[in-house]
């Protein structure tokens, strides 16, 4: 390789472990930001059906905390506000003496980032490829 190839050869490898870093932190930042969301908010007036909690876990606490505005989960959320809703029938909560209503939301976030890991690693294989070849041909001289 001369000069100028070295040099173009370079910048790839900075390019591709560039794109690599990129798209492997916007895997793990879109899986942090992706699954369930609970919002709830507060009722004025008794609904028709509810049911009573009395230990909330720590996310309900959270969404109470938060009134109409959304409280991620994550994929994986340890919560039983599901199952209670589930079991009840109804997603009306009387909790101290006041009534709440919790909506759930399913939150996928776009994510790049599993397209452009496929496209670093075949760059990467195209790379090697011509990195070979280019010293296979420079042996053969």
């Amino acid at each position: 390789m001369n000069l100028s190839n070295k040099s173009i050869f370079l910048i790839c490898v900075l390019v591709l472990l560039a794109s690599t870093l990129i798209a492997i932190s916007d895997i793990f930042v879109t899986s942090e930001s992706s699954g369930m969301a609970y919002i709830v908010s507060k009722l004025d007036q008794e609904p028709e059906t509810y049911f009573v909690i009395e230990n909330p876990d720590s996310f309900f606490l959270k969404a109470i905390a938060n009134l109409d505005e959304p409280v991620f989960l994550g994929l994986f959320g340890e919560t039983k506000i599901d199952e209670l809703i589930s079991f009840h029938n109804t997603s009306n909560i009387l909790y101290l003496d006041e009534f709440y209503v919790v909506r759930r939301l399913s939150v996928d976030k776009f994510s790049y980032g599993t397209n452009l890991l496929v496209a670093s690693f075949a760059g990467w294989i195209i790379l090697m490829i011509v990195g070979l070849a280019s010293l296979f041909k420079k042996n053969m001289t």
